[in-house]
Formats: structure tokens, sequence, C-alpha cells
């Protein structure tokens, strides 16, 4: 029996530039059936021809830090892709916004991380991420990540539903 496969090709921008991270998947009833993650805490290295098949990616020789999140800020419903830049993330075992855990991540090189954010209650929190030599120190405001509530476009829509500590005050 043939079996039809796909190549999912995706390309993130961030500050360390353009990446590209490439993977071949089969293809099933509903399209492309993509693998679950791999690693310690679903962590699946990839080197620049995607898949893992790239150069080694080098392991932390200590605790990260992360420099800067793009994009700074998604909805309290998650799923925003974040593209986080530092050092030491060879080997990283989480990713955190605020005290939860990233929806998934996957560690592009040693100063790369693409993560999905988790669903949060609205409010500014710290991206961290540990390896086995700790945890990232914070690193405000360049490891700051802002939920937005429903509707919110950014952390300056002076709405109530949005988010009660940027309204204007009241005479």
């Amino acid at each position: 029996m043939w079996r039809r496969w796909a190549v999912i090709t995706a390309f993130l921008l961030g500050f360390a530039g353009l990446l590209q991270a490439q993977t071949i998947a089969p293809l099933g009833p509903l399209g492309p059936m993509i693998p679950a993650p791999l690693g310690p805490g679903g962590a699946t290295p990839l080197g620049p021809g995607g898949g893992g098949g790239g150069a080694p990616i080098p392991p932390a020789t200590q605790a990260p830090t992360v420099t800067a999140v793009a994009p700074s800020s998604g909805p309290t419903t998650g799923g925003t892709g974040v593209i986080i830049t530092g050092t030491q993330f060879g080997g990283a075992t989480a990713v955190a916004f605020g005290a939860t855990a990233a929806a998934s991540y996957i560690v592009l090189s040693s100063t790369s991380i693409s993560a999905v954010s988790p669903v949060h209650v609205a409010g500014t929190i710290d991206v961290r991420v540990t390896n086995s030599f700790g945890q990232s120190p914070i690193n405000s405001p360049a490891d700051n990540f802002t939920f937005n509530a429903a509707g919110c476009s950014n952390a300056l829509d002076f709405s109530q539903a949005c988010n009660s500590q940027y309204l204007p005050a009241m005479f």
C-alpha cells in the first residue's frame, strides 16, 4: 500500500532573523499528521534541515537567559506563537509563561525557542526557560509577555474589558 507524504515548512521571523524548520509527515484523511513532540518537556530540537536532521544543538553550560519575546502579547485564550530569544537553550526542559507551562515548545537553536502561549488570566508575566542548570532569571521588560482579555488588541486598549489597570482616572 502506498502512503502519501507532505513536506511541512515553517518560517519563523524573530530577533535572530528568519528561521526555517522543515519536517515530513504522512498525509491522513484530513491533511498532514503531525507527530507529537519528542524529548523532555515536549522539546523537539530542530537543526537547519528540520526534524533533528541538522547540526546538533550545543548543550547548555549554565542556566539560560531570556533576552527577547516576540510578539510580546496575545489573548488570554492562549495559542499565540512566540519566539523566545536568549542563551543556553540547548537541553531546555521547560518553558513557562509565569507559573504556567507553555502549551508546547520547540528548541530551534541554543539561542531560539518557538513556543505556544497557554491559556492564562489577563496581565503581564515573565517568560522563563529551564535547563539542567536552572531557570532563567527574571529580565523585565525583555522577557515580558502580556495576556490581553478577549477583544483586546494590545495592553494600551483602555476598555474595562481589556485590563482595568490601564483605565484612565475617573473624577
